[in-house]
């Protein structure tokens, strides 16, 4: 393994530890899914990156069907960096919150979101939606075991 992709590993190790949350397990169960079109279309992050949200079709017994309870997210840097996640919606206690999974670990050579993937882990966001605007809000892993605790 060359130093660089052991410092990018590592440098993911302590990313991780504090700035997103992750699990082995997705924030929901099929109960939860909801078909909807809340994120379809085209976006532009402040860092220029173009996230495209798309529902997959699927192939169902010879018939082409959309699954409108996930979507394919396609998401270019301003490098050209193309990375694709599977992202679901949840709805708990009146928010939205997001279920993030790389459908392709593309081991990239600089830190991007796909980095954040490395392992095949969920990564969980909480969604605001206000007129032509999405603001995806990243967890805090240290803020959610304190709320744990409390609870």
């Amino acid at each position: 393994m060359k130093v660089k992709n052991v410092l990018t590993v590592f440098a993911m190790t302590l990313l991780l530890s504090g700035c997103v949350v992750y699990s082995f397990y997705p924030l929901y169960t099929s109960d939860d899914l909801f078909a909807n079109n809340i994120l379809t279309g085209n976006w532009k992050d402040g860092d220029g990156a173009h996230w495209s949200f798309e529902h997959p079709v699927l192939n169902d017994k010879d018939k082409l069907k959309t699954d409108s309870t996930s979507y394919l997210l396609t998401v270019v840097q301003k490098d050209s960096v193309k990375q694709e996640f599977s992202v679901h919606i949840v709805k708990l206690g009146g928010h939205y919150f997001l279920d993030f999974y790389l459908s392709d670990f593309l081991g990239d050579e600089d830190l991007t979101l796909a980095s954040f993937h490395t392992i095949p882990v969920h990564t969980f966001a909480k969604l605001t939606i206000s007129e032509n605007q999405l603001q995806i809000n990243w967890f805090d892993q240290n803020w959610l075991e304190d709320l744990i605790r409390v609870c």
